[in-house]
């Protein structure tokens, strides 16, 4: 799952979508992970009753995001200058956090 949210959110980065709706859909997916990472996760064995818990979980709101998603089948290019400017914000957030220290 871990790989699939950081897809996901490179993704969402590459569409270069705006800090609102990333942050929806960064809730959306650490609400689906806090829920997956749970001992009792029916998730393997039972993938209808795994979405109908989940949806319970993360509420109407999100669930209707996640219906989004699901439904959203275009391709999106992500290249590497794309990872350079991950990288790039990263290692500035990095600094930021150290000299705030």
């Amino acid at each position: 799952m871990d790989q699939a949210i950081k897809r996901f959110l490179a993704d969402a980065d590459a569409r270069k979508m705006k800090p609102p709706s990333r942050k929806k859909y960064r809730v959306l997916t650490d609400q689906l992970k806090k829920y997956a990472d749970r001992p009792q996760s029916p998730k393997p064995q039972h993938p209808d009753e795994y979405m109908r818990l989940a949806r319970e979980f993360i509420g109407p709101e999100r669930s209707k995001l996640l219906d989004r998603v699901i439904a959203d089948r275009r391709s999106y290019t992500f290249v590497l200058s794309d990872w350079l400017k991950i990288e790039a914000g990263l290692t500035q957030e990095l600094r930021t956090l150290q000299n705030a220290s």
